[in-house]
């Protein structure tokens, strides 16, 4: 379940995986474009390298970093997230 009701108070919201479903408005689609207008929760997306750009593009991000799980480790994400949360 992803649902906006429930991420009130949430720091970061995480949302494993944005894909071609999405893409093609399935999946999480509805639930994702609900939470990218109404929360002030930071959102987490995971999303395979390959799909990136047109994640991007298609919900028009701005205000985005992207990491790359396979060069960066884990903890070094962890951390690079709650130091722009402070």
């Amino acid at each position: 379940t992803l649902a906006l009701s429930e991420s009130n108070g949430c720091r970061f919201i995480l949302i494993d995986e944005i894909g071609r479903l999405e893409l093609k408005d399935r999946g999480w689609a509805r639930q994702l474009n609900e939470l990218l207008f109404n929360t002030q929760s930071d959102l987490i997306l995971s999303v395979r390298d390959s799909l990136t750009e047109q994640v991007i593009r298609k919900w028009n991000f701005r205000n985005y970093r992207v990491f790359d799980v396979s060069r960066s480790g884990h903890e070094q994400i962890l951390d690079s997230l709650l130091q722009t949360a402070d």
